[in-house]
Formats: C-alpha cells, sequence, structure tokens
C-alpha cells in the first residue's frame, strides 16, 4: 500500500515539474520574476526516480539526502531572492511528503 501511494505521488511530482518547466521555458510564465528551469528538470529526474529507490536501502537514502538537500537549497534561494513561488512551494511540499513516506 505504501509503495503505490509513493509511486502516485513520485508520478504527480514528476508531472508537476515538467508542468513548471513548460511554464517557466516555454510559455515564459514566471509569477516571482526569478524563474529557471533548471530546478524543475532536476525535480522531474528526482521525482521520476522514486520508484526506483523503493528497493534498494542505500540508493534510497542517497534519494531522501539529495532531496532534503535540494529541497533546502531552493528555498534557501526563494527567501534570498524574496521570490516565494507558490507552484514551485508545492512541489517542495510534496518532495518532504514522499521523503516522509518512504522512511
Amino acid at each position: 500500500m505504501k509503495s503505490k501511494v509513493i509511486t502516485i505521488l513520485s508520478a504527480i511530482g514528476a508531472i508537476y515539474s515538467l508542468y513548471l518547466f513548460y511554464l517557466e521555458h516555454f510559455v515564459g510564465v514566471c509569477f516571482t520574476g526569478y524563474c529557471s528551469e533548471h530546478p524543475a528538470l532536476l525535480g522531474f529526474v528526482w521525482f521520476a526516480s522514486a520508484p526506483l529507490t523503493l528497493k534498494f536501502y542505500r540508493i534510497r537514502k542517497l534519494w531522501q539526502i539529495s532531496g532534503i538537500f535540494g529541497i533546502c537549497c531552493l528555498v534557501f534561494i526563494e527567501i534570498y531572492h524574496r521570490a516565494i513561488c507558490p507552484l514551485c512551494s508545492f512541489d517542495h511540499m510534496l518532495g518532504l511528503i514522499l521523503i516522509a513516506l518512504s522512511l
């Protein structure tokens, strides 16, 4: 049951990250004025790799650490530039929920 929830949430996160990339790169929509498409692509890779980490403990720990590190860095950048993005914050919260579920 837990693995199904993680798989569904990771699929939602991957699709949402691609949507953020589409908004930032192709449409040119940025709600804060300080956007880059690179974090969205990294988020896609991170979310897409979530189901693969369920079977391997060491890979899962590396995935969890990289997620926490990435989220902390991105939130720090948002705070530093005073550009808190609600769309990105949703992805950050989804990532934290996935990390908590994978413990």
